[in-house]
């Protein structure tokens, strides 16, 4: 059967339709939106929602709210509900309440209705949250059964193999064995007869000493005198092998067994999961926390920023700016500022475009940045041009002064600054890679003296990853935030978050026994709470975890 082709309820000549007015429940092209409708009378207070919206949850809540100005009294069927019995619990009108409702508490509909809407939704979101926890911890369960099936089949693989290695051991020592007592019956007879006539000739000789020595007259030692041989009889027997004996009879293989394996607890747990956003097929490369409870972050699968807020239990994004860039960072009046990467500049991200905001010498190119709550401009930068240089450059916003330092070490040591933040303290945090192209790094927490004509930042601490942890991947830290006297830093490959103590010791990490999984942006947001970034999975979307500390 041929589809019946929609068409405007207004023109009746268009199929393009993509409204619906829910007040006139007609189907709308956008030419009778604009022109024909906005001459019905009272259009400016009508629903209009786009055909593609209307399944969504903001859709049918806008419709939820027409409705309820048109629910009718069951009583008095030519009349609207605008009151709420709260003794009743039903909808009333504004006769019920002057006869059967008379003397009962009534509020208006609206105050009753989105309250309890309210009610409704917070709490759906605390279940979808609960139940997204419900689906990650059960995930995680059977990652736990198939580990350890899969560790039980490599210890038996290992059993087999230590049992093979054995037996074979033992055949070679079987036969080396065997080779050393080669001997037949008449070989040992000959032995024997070799051995006895030996002890025979010894036991002379000995008796002739024995002679002289019981002796009490010295000229019985005097007549041995050219008489007495020294030399002993000839050995007509082989000596048994003593060292093969022992070589073959002491002493067991060593048998080294070992798996790779995360403890499951830690002896910390510093915070908890309180929400969870989906944000779809994202690439999330960088997030900042702005002001008024918005949030900025870089997609880098569809080249963009984006703003955005947490409402309704989801992300609301509201601006989205075509722009590839490698870091930002926001100042205290809510400018962002981002890095290519690949130029000297640092830029000024608005709606209209981008704008050149400050500059680092050429040819250095511009890596991480970070503005403190000081006003102070932190710029890594590099230079593989002639003698390799890297350091990082500080702007102070306010007076435009500049300072910079430069990072020690060679190209084949960690000197590139991919990410910087700051602690409460001056104290600069810094993720320092090797090269460009590889996410293996450190963490470096300089000292740095201000004010000086020739400022100075010592090395305070290097953090290399742990040595459990990091023991078969890599330590690859990808971004860092800071609370108070703690650093934290997400370890792109383990997909852990490494928590570091003020003297740069490992304290605990988060991961998935807290429910995070594949972590790796981080920022703080105004309420002190911690914000997690995910990657993009097969099985499932690019999720923003909220969290609240504990300690």
């Amino acid at each position: 059967m041929a589809q019946i082709m929609s068409m405007c309820n207004v023109c009746e000549l268009s199929n393009k339709i993509k409204w619906k007015c829910i007040n006139c429940d007609l189907m709308l092209c956008a030419e009778c939106k604009t022109i024909t409708h906005s001459k019905f009378k009272g259009f400016e207070l009508h629903t209009i929602i786009e055909l593609n919206r209307l399944g969504t949850r903001k859709a049918k809540s806008e419709i939820r709210n027409l409705n309820l100005e048109k629910i009718m009294c069951t009583y008095h069927c030519d009349e609207k509900c605008c009151l709420y019995c709260n003794d009743c619990k039903l909808p009333i009108c504004l006769s019920c309440i002057l006869e059967k409702h008379s003397g009962h508490k009534a509020v208006k509909i609206g105050f009753v209705y989105h309250k309890q809407n309210s009610e409704l939704e917070k709490f759906r979101g605390s279940v979808e949250m609960e139940l997204s926890l419900c689906a990650e911890q059960r995930e995680r369960k059977q990652r736990f059964l198939n580990s350890y099936s899969t560790i039980k089949e490599k210890i038996l693989e290992r059993e087999k193999a230590l049992k093979e290695i054995i037996t074979a051991h033992a055949s070679i020592l079987m036969k080396e064995l065997d080779d050393i007592y080669s001997y037949d019956d008449t070989s040992f007879a000959e032995e024997e007869a070799s051995l006895q006539k030996y002890e025979n000739e010894i036991k002379e000789k000995k008796a002739d000493a024995d002679d002289a020595l019981d002796s009490c007259d010295a000229t019985s030692v005097l007549n041995t005198l050219e008489q007495f041989d020294y030399k002993l009889p000839e050995k007509y027997f082989k000596e048994l092998p003593q060292e093969h004996i022992t070589c073959l009879t002491l002493g067991e293989p060593e048998i080294d067994i070992k798996f790779n394996i995360r403890p499951l607890k830690k002896a910390l747990r510093m915070i908890e999961i309180t929400e969870i956003y989906d944000t779809g097929n994202l690439d999330i490369s960088n997030l900042k926390t702005l002001t008024n409870r918005t949030y900025v972050m870089t997609d880098e699968r569809h080249y963009s920023l984006k703003q955005f807020i947490f409402q309704d239990s989801k992300c609301e994004f509201r601006k989205s700016i075509e722009v590839s860039v490698f870091d930002i960072t926001v100042t205290n009046d809510d400018l962002i500022l981002a890095s290519y990467g690949d130029s000297e500049v640092i830029y000024n991200i608005t709606d209209s475009g981008k704008d050149i905001f400050k500059s680092v010498l050429s040819p250095r190119l511009v890596r991480g940045i970070h503005v403190d709550e000081n006003h102070q401009l932190f710029v890594g930068f590099m230079n593989t041009t002639g003698i390799q240089e890297t350091g990082i450059v500080i702007f102070d916003l306010k007076s435009d002064h500049v300072q910079e330092f430069s990072i020690p070490g060679d190209s084949d040591y960690f000197t590139i600054p991919d990410k910087i933040t700051t602690k409460w303290n001056g104290d600069i945090c810094v993720i320092q890679s090797k090269t460009v192209t590889s996410w293996k790094g450190i963490v470096i927490v300089y000292e740095y003296e201000y004010g000086l004509s020739h400022p100075r930042a010592q090395v305070k601490w290097i953090y290399e990853g742990h040595n459990i942890i990091n023991s078969t991947l890599e330590f690859s830290p990808c971004d860092i935030v800071t609370t108070g006297d703690l650093v934290l830093t997400s370890d792109l490959l383990t997909k852990t978050i490494h928590i570091i103590s003020s003297n740069g010791d490992f304290l605990t990490l988060i991961g998935e026994q807290e429910g995070v999984f594949s972590p790796r942006c981080l920022t703080i947001n105004e309420e002190g709470q911690l914000l997690i970034t995910s990657f993009q999975t097969d099985d499932d979307c690019a999720k923003i975890y909220v969290a609240k500390f504990l300690i």
